[in-house]
This record gives C-alpha cells, sequence and structure tokens, in this order.
C-alpha cells in the first residue's frame, strides 16, 4: 500500500448558507411558480380530508345498525349500552340499515376517487413548480461557480470544486 495522505483542510469552493438564507434564494426562485405551490397543498389537504372518509362511514353504519337493532343485544347475548340521543340526534334511528351500507360504500368509493384525483393533481402541479425552481437553482450554482474562478483553485493548481 502507497503512504498517499488525503488532504482534508481544503478550503471549501463554495460557501454554505445558513437554513434562513437558504429559504430565502428558495423563495425567490418560486417567483412565477406559487400559485402551483399551494395548489399542491390544497390537493393535499383534499386528499387527507376524503381519506377521512371511510373512517367517518364505519361510525355512521355502527351508529345505524345498532339503532336498528330490535333486541339492544349482541349476538352472544350480552347487553350493548346505547344512548338514544346519540342516535336519534344524528338521525341514525330511521335510516333503512341496507340502504345505509350502499350508501356508505357509494361514499367511500367516491372518496377514494377525489383522493386518487387530488393526488394525481398534487403530483402534476408540484412537477410544474419544482422543475423550473431546481432548474433556476443549478443556473445559479453554476454561475456562482464559475464565478469563483482562479480565486476558488487549490494551491496545487488542482480544480477548486472537491474530487474533480
Amino acid at each position: 500500500m502507497s503512504d498517499q495522505r488525503v488532504d482534508t483542510a481544503l478550503p471549501l469552493a463554495l460557501p454554505l448558507a445558513r437554513p434562513a438564507e437558504s429559504f430565502q434564494l428558495l423563495w425567490r426562485h418560486t417567483g412565477g411558480h406559487r400559485a402551483f405551490v399551494w395548489l399542491v397543498g390544497i390537493a393535499g389537504l383534499l386528499a387527507a380530508v376524503a381519506g377521512l372518509v371511510a373512517p367517518w362511514m364505519i361510525g355512521w353504519l355502527v351508529d345505524v345498525l345498532l339503532a336498528a337493532g330490535d333486541s339492544g343485544t349482541s349476538g352472544t347475548g350480552t347487553s350493548i349500552s346505547t344512548s338514544t340521543s346519540t342516535s336519534t340526534s344524528t338521525g341514525t334511528s330511521d335510516v333503512d340499515p341496507a340502504a345505509a351500507v350502499w350508501w356508505a360504500a357509494a361514499a367511500v368509493a367516491g372518496a377514494g376517487l377525489i383522493a386518487a384525483a387530488c393526488s394525481w393533481a398534487g403530483q402534476a402541479w408540484l412537477a410544474r413548480a419544482a422543475e423550473p425552481t431546481v432548474a433556476g437553482l443549478r443556473e445559479a450554482v453554476m454561475d456562482r461557480a464559475l464565478r469563483i474562478g482562479a480565486a476558488g483553485r487549490r494551491r496545487d493548481g488542482g480544480p477548486g470544486l472537491p474530487g474533480g
């Protein structure tokens, strides 16, 4: 093995920015695409709410089926305590259980379609916002790297960027 030492005390070719400076630069580069960034957030929020429809429908079905029970006991003979004020306040006492199952299934299916559409749209809008932003950042980094020039080169004559 050869005794080659790696010089770890090389100066950085490009200065490092603090997080606040990085976010300011990113905000400037999103300039004309901020509407897409907002649309991505809204689509994500709508998809998340649509994802909550299934648990809501299951809870509603439980209320409907408990309110429709004749004897108020489960199949094992143990008593199920239900509050009549809850079932009447949500309007579950007058709902046909079979129709409730179909309505719940339709609501879950519709919410699934809405969530899928919002996810697709959010991904498309994210691409429309991110691609020009990343291209602008890439151009800014290359411009900065090229402006460093000879002043940023290492003492041994190699390029200023590590590994180059």
